[in-house]
């Protein structure tokens, strides 16, 4: 084989390297699109509820001063959320000031038909699990919709808690 054959064969081997080098490399240099998660609040909010209510700007107050044993409806509200077609919640209160008596899937957001999971108040109800944290004052709710997930951001209603008076309170945390 001559000199100048040689050459030409290192210089074709040379620059063959050199492109599967490129190959290899370029695929990692492109920019490639990520997408992150629509992150959403759950609140607890004051009536008027509908199924599109967000979130409030302040924490909900109770206007006016409940007596003993009167009734006052919150919603669980969801406000600016990825996709769902599902949730399972914890609310817990002192059931010297608020005892949990109801809580209501009637004006969810979650598209129809749903399955409940869990209507589970002070620790009785479908779905209730003591090692979950079910118990005195706590409203677990969970349900799934059949019908597939919400359109993202998800805002609206989750489902309603409706509570009886046991006590006065001058302040809340």
């Amino acid at each position: 084989m001559s000199d100048n054959r040689r050459i030409s064969l290192l210089k074709l081997l040379a620059i063959l390297g050199i492109m599967l080098l490129g190959a290899t490399i370029a695929p990692m240099m492109i920019p490639s699109s990520a997408h992150g998660l629509i992150v959403g609040i759950v609140c607890v909010a004051a009536p008027p509820i509908t199924s599109t209510s967000g979130c409030p700007s302040s924490p909900a107050t109770i206007i006016g001063s409940p007596t003993i044993g009167s009734r006052v409806v919150v919603a669980i509200n969801i406000d600016g959320s990825d996709a769902l077609n599902g949730f399972r919640i914890f609310v817990k209160t002192d059931i010297t000031i608020l005892n949990p008596v109801k809580a209501d899937l009637n004006n969810t957001l979650l598209a129809q038909p749903i399955l409940p999971l869990a209507n589970c108040i002070n620790g009785a109800g479908t779905g209730c699990s003591l090692s979950s944290g079910d118990g005195p004052g706590v409203v677990d709710v969970g349900a799934v919709s059949l019908a597939g997930l919400s359109t993202p951001p998800t805002t609206g209603n989750l489902f309603e808690i409706v509570y009886q008076v046991a006590g006065t309170t001058t302040g809340s945390t």
